[in-house]
């Protein structure tokens, strides 16, 4: 009997991952992890593919927070300065002209042209989308910050009650969108933090 509990035991320790949920405030944590070696990075795996990284020391969100929303796709962070960070990742869907253009050139199935323009297109088209729905449906006031007119831009949005930084971003067929709420940071360190994050990505 003794055998079996030690075998049990030794199995469990070999199996245990000390640093799995461990965030980088030392706490235990579902949502986000740190990894040794890495400095001012917050890895967030929950049930996005690939893990996300951010930049700085992130936790999961409180469910006793006023800004906690439980979604499958969309993931809450904060920091100790108490900013709220939304993330949401997905997989962009494969394009017609694109799986076409592999078809027709198989050379340039794996060339960066081929995706760059194809996520410079779905870039582009999810960007607007997302400009009226801003302006149109939810009434905000909306100045660039910044962008590299590639890939990702960056937005102030701005409204009486309230005002958010969104990161819209395409990176190898991965469509990201990242908002900063609750920042007392001007807009400029706002930005670099979500731009940061995606470029880790």
């Amino acid at each position: 009997m003794m055998k079996v509990i030690f075998f049990l035991a030794i199995c469990i320790f070999l199996s245990c991952n000390s640093t799995e949920k461990i965030n980088g405030f030392l706490e235990h944590d579902r949502t986000c992890r740190k990894y040794e070696g890495v400095t001012n990075v917050t890895f967030v795996y929950n049930s996005f593919d690939p893990i996300l990284k951010v930049s700085g020391k992130w936790r999961e969100l409180s469910m006793n927070s006023r800004f906690y929303g439980k979604s499958k796709n969309t993931i809450s962070i904060s920091n100790q300065e108490n900013e709220i960070m939304y993330l949401n990742q997905f997989k962009m869907p494969t394009c017609k002209p694109c799986e076409e253009n592999k078809k027709n050139h198989p050379e340039r199935e794996n060339s960066s042209p081929n995706n760059h323009i194809f996520s410079e297109d779905s870039f582009l088209t999810n960007l607007k989308r997302k400009i009226v729905f801003w302006r149109d449906y939810e009434k905000y006031t909306i100045n660039l910050l910044e962008t590299n007119e590639e890939n990702y831009a960056v937005y102030s949005l701005s409204r009486t009650e309230g005002e958010k930084c969104v990161l819209i971003g395409i990176k190898n067929q991965i469509y990201y969108e990242f908002t900063l709420i609750e920042s007392n940071l001007d807009d400029k360190l706002k930005s670099k933090i979500l731009s940061d994050s995606f470029k880790l990505n």
